[in-house]
């Protein structure tokens, strides 16, 4: 009898275990990925987020699914035992590439296009940078067969996507500063050789908890007109 529902106990175990876990719908979003310094092993495989209404969560790398944070045994399990989605659908033959953080490789490519989008705008290049047939032959022969050539269109709009992105995040920043901020402005000249101006507002502040000084850009228009500065 002892036996049995020592069996019991374990298959109910297991059935709640194997229950789909909660999926957070994208509208919900994700404000930010946290640092941390939790089991590596484990966490190679995860983000550890905090969603826009406040939430935190682990996420994992290769399906998007959001588990509870708080259970290292269960977010182990779901990855060794391939109950991740994405892991199921890779061949044995793929499964075998591993990150440089010996985590799985999952190819997502979404996340090539934010990286290169992230790349462009932080080193202001132009939206074409990544489409160059040589390129795309490199990448593809030598270390992502799998890579499609990322096109301007393609990469201006997730610059754009970007930009939609961060200027709702600074507003939303600032309805909640206290402190005071100050304005400047500046004409900034286009590089690569391109004949346009732009107009740059800064807004400079002293954040009121670390007392380091922090500034952000607010608005840069194009700026037809003559000048010297």
């Amino acid at each position: 009898m002892a036996s049995q529902n020592k069996g019991k106990r374990k298959a109910a175990a297991t059935d709640s275990f194997f229950i789909d876990p909660v999926r957070v719908e994208d509208d919900a979003g994700v404000a930010r990925i946290l640092p941390h310094n939790r089991n590596e092993e484990v966490w190679r495989n995860w983000d550890l987020v905090e969603l826009l209404n406040g939430d935190v969560k682990a996420r994992c790398k290769f399906c998007d699914t959001y588990l509870k944070h708080d259970s290292n045994s269960t977010l182990k399990k779901r990855i060794e035992k391939k109950i991740c989605k994405a892991l199921k659908e890779v061949p044995a033959t793929v499964q075998a590439e591993l990150g440089k953080d010996g985590a799985i490789f999952r190819y997502n490519v979404k996340s090539v296009h934010d990286r290169m989008a992230r790349f462009v705008i932080q080193q202001g290049l132009p939206f074409n940078h990544f489409d160059n047939p040589q390129l795309t032959a490199l990448i593809r022969e030598t270390l992502q067969p799998r890579y499609t050539n990322v096109s301007r269109t393609t990469l201006q709009c997730h610059c754009l996507k970007l930009w939609e992105c961060a200027k709702k995040d600074l507003i939303e920043f600032f309805d909640t500063l206290q402190t005071g901020v100050n304005l400047t402005s500046d004409v900034w000249s286009a590089p690569h050789g391109l004949p346009e101006s732009y107009l740059c507002v800064t807004v400079h502040w002293i954040d009121p908890v670390s007392w380091q000084m922090m500034k952000r850009i607010i608005a840069f228009e194009n700026f037809p007109l003559p000048h010297t500065a």
